[in-house]
């Protein structure tokens, strides 16, 4: 961005006409988000799950005098906490790096602009449409217990997610959700339960029941 951008470094007489927030900064970095968070966290799924694949992993876990209810909890939790981590970095990098831009850019103005409420609640929808993702992918990695499958599929339903975003039932599709942030983001839209977030809490609640059923019948 700086070496396109090189003629504004340190001019504060080299201006822009619109909000750099989102014309310089997040057109780039939250398509990328969109598109790239959900495999990232299909990858992290099967990681979790992959533990117990080898080996008879489930087997040895099973004997622990351990509910199988708490183990399983405990890995979700893990899978939370991840994206929690995950989002929070993304989110500070995103404002520290806009408010450097804005030091080295002054022409383009980064501080005259409110941008982090919006921020927040791109950055909220896009966690809440990661969880309703990785539920269905720590399905389909529970029930395959194959890097490929879940990894193709995130990898597919992204790219569908991409080229489908006029479909008039795009928003059935939850790896479409970080898309549909993206575009409240463009609209300056703070609210951060949606139609489409409703949605995902259906897929949420219908893949962690799938989930836990898979976990508890798993043998070896």
């Amino acid at each position: 961005m700086l070496y396109r951008n090189s003629h504004a470094i340190g001019n504060p007489a080299a201006t822009f006409g619109y909000n750099p927030w989102k014309y310089v900064l997040a057109r780039h970095i939250f398509q990328f988000y969109s598109l790239l968070y959900p495999i990232l966290a299909s990858i992290l799924c099967f990681s979790v799950c992959d533990v117990e694949f080898k080996n008879s992993g489930y087997k040895h876990l099973f004997l622990l005098p351990v509910n199988r209810n708490r183990i399983f909890a405990c890995k979700l939790m893990f899978i939370i906490r991840t994206l929690i981590l995950s989002i929070t970095i993304a989110f500070l990098t995103f404002m520290a790096t806009g408010y450097l831009l804005g030091a080295l850019l002054p022409g383009y103005r980064f501080g005259d602009y409110q941008i982090s409420a919006i921020t927040l609640t791109f950055f909220i929808r896009l966690f809440l449409s990661l969880l309703a993702i990785t539920m269905i992918q720590t399905a389909l990695s529970l029930a395959s217990r194959n890097f490929v499958i879940p990894t193709a599929f995130a990898c597919l339903a992204s790219f569908c997610a991409l080229v489908m975003q006029r479909w008039e039932y795009i928003e059935y599709v939850p790896y479409h959700s970080g898309w549909n942030a993206f575009n409240g983001f463009a609209a300056d839209h703070t609210s951060w339960i949606t139609r489409v977030e409703y949605i995902n809490a259906a897929y949420l609640c219908i893949c962690l029941l799938i989930c836990f059923f898979v976990f508890n019948k798993s043998r070896a």
